[in-house]
């Protein structure tokens, strides 16, 4: 564990940073390698998930190992310049992008096995490599679905998935972490070792504390996978009916199923609720719940089922090829009990009379082994409260002002909000626009994280938009 006197004895001797200088007319510069580490000057860097939050930066640090990071961290505690770390990923709120430095880790993405079937991966590896890997074992890491996420940031923020109901979040199957601190020192987080550090990467962001480089999850057998997806069509009277009757019965479910919905408009009379079943369980548990839902109402098509690994049920449901570039705004709460078809009637009706509005709204079931951890064994506070998050998803017209596209989704959010959730938001669906987003990701687990990132990052070098406060000790 480091000493916070060990920080005020080290001499903070700046690292000379080539910050390159850019070429006629604002072009990025080309990129120069210096010991292990490729840097780019006036450089946007990788793919943005979310362009309207892109920015264009000083510098861009590309580095394929552990002493790479550790070079960088040197350089920029010295020089207390701001920047962010990027896995490779997506951030739904561009919190890996910043104006001065980035730490690009897209190389540092392998991934592989373990003993036990444990997965080893790095930051960089994206969810569809670890189910690539997986799959054909018919074993997963119970995480969520969007394959073009990276696992550094998803897993330590919580990762909410189809298998969570089962083996649990994400970051439940953690077991041990390697992480480059403020001080440049490597550590290694587990039961055993730096146990403070370990609860805090299970849901409190592994950018607050230090750069993740390496970490080892537990996977788990999962055999033959079915998805059922299931069409609603409708008139929003008829929709809002489904939507609260998914919501009353889904979180009865058997624990090796999950279930997820996404909702839009599909023109001017009609709207859509497509539902997803994922099962692992019984042919007959299953048959009964693809009953069930059929029984809500009779979609407007046939279910359509696919049957296979875990990495082919991934690829039917978000393929790897989908790797939208769009200005976005992303709105997340957690729903603690239905909300009525009156509210949801309201909603409808709203994307119904203006189809060219690009928002859905996607609902994902939580419960079952999410749940049999208490709320502060972990980072991850939202435990025994919620039974499915909520996420508004709009994609904005850069053309037009783009306030009033926020406050429009945010009244429709408003709709459907839960007040008996308390102002929670999903640290994954991060939201740039929260008031209190400190409160609204980590609740009653956020003096502790405060406390350990003050004993493992005493400088708060590691600060950023939405980064865990400062706290006096």
């Amino acid at each position: 564990m480091p000493d916070r006197r060990m920080f005020s004895k080290q001499a903070l001797a700046v690292l000379s940073i080539p910050w390159l200088s850019t070429t006629p007319g604002g072009q990025r510069a080309e990129a120069q390698a210096v010991d292990g580490v490729t840097w780019q000057s006036n450089a946007f860097g990788a793919y943005s998930y979310n362009t309207d939050q892109q920015l264009r930066s000083t510098a861009i640090a590309h580095t394929i190992t552990e002493a790479g990071v550790q070079q960088v961290i040197e350089g920029l505690r010295g020089a207390r310049s701001p920047f962010a770390i990027r896995s490779s990923g997506h951030c739904f709120a561009g919190l890996s992008q910043n104006a001065g430095t980035v730490i690009d880790l897209a190389g540092m993405n392998t991934v592989r096995f373990g003993q036990n079937d444990r997965i080893i991966a790095q930051p960089a590896a994206r969810l569809g490599d670890v189910y690539a890997l997986t799959g054909p074992r018919q074993r997963v890491l119970p995480a969520g679905f969007c394959q073009n996420v990276a696992l550094g940031g998803h897993v330590t923020g919580g990762a909410i998935g189809p298998y969570s109901r089962a083996f649990g979040l994400g970051c439940d199957a953690m077991r041990r972490a390697r992480i480059v601190l403020a001080n440049g020192e490597v550590v290694e987080a587990s039961a055993q070792d730096n146990p403070d550090l370990f609860w805090a990467l299970r849901g409190g962001g592994a950018a607050n504390f230090g750069v993740l480089t390496e970490a080892e999850f537990e996977s788990f057998q999962t055999g033959e996978v079915s998805v059922l997806r299931y069409y609603w069509e409708d008139s929003p009277q008829a929709v809002a009916t489904v939507i609260e009757q998914w919501q009353r019965r889904a979180p009865s479910l058997p624990r090796r199923m999950g279930s997820m919905m996404f909702i839009r408009a599909l023109g001017r009379d009609i709207v859509q609720a497509r539902g997803y079943l994922v099962s692992f369980d019984t042919q007959e548990r299953a048959r009964q719940a693809a009953l069930d839902f059929y029984d809500i109402a009779r979609p407007s098509i046939d279910p359509r089922i696919a049957i296979g690994n875990p990495d082919q049920i991934a690829e039917n449901i978000w393929p790897r090829s989908y790797n939208p570039s769009e200005p976005r705004k992303v709105i997340s709460t957690f729903q603690t009990a239905p909300t009525p078809a009156a509210n949801w009637r309201i909603l409808l009706d709203r994307l119904k009379d203006d189809p060219a509005w690009p928002v859905s709204v996607n609902l994902d079931l939580m419960g079952g082994a999410i749940d049999d951890v208490a709320p502060d064994a972990t980072g991850f506070p939202h435990r025994g409260v919620a039974t499915m998050t909520a996420q508004f998803d709009v994609v904005l017209d850069p053309d037009q002002p783009r306030a009033p596209q926020v406050t429009r989704l945010a009244d429709l959010a408003q709709l459907v909000a839960d007040q008996a959730a308390e102002g929670r938001a999903y640290l994954n669906y991060a939201d740039r626009d929260l008031t209190d987003y400190a409160n609204a990701y980590w609740g009653q687990n956020l003096e502790r994280l405060q406390r350990i990132k003050a004993e493992y990052d005493p400088l708060n070098l590691f600060r950023g938009p939405q980064s865990i406060p400062p706290i006096d000790l």
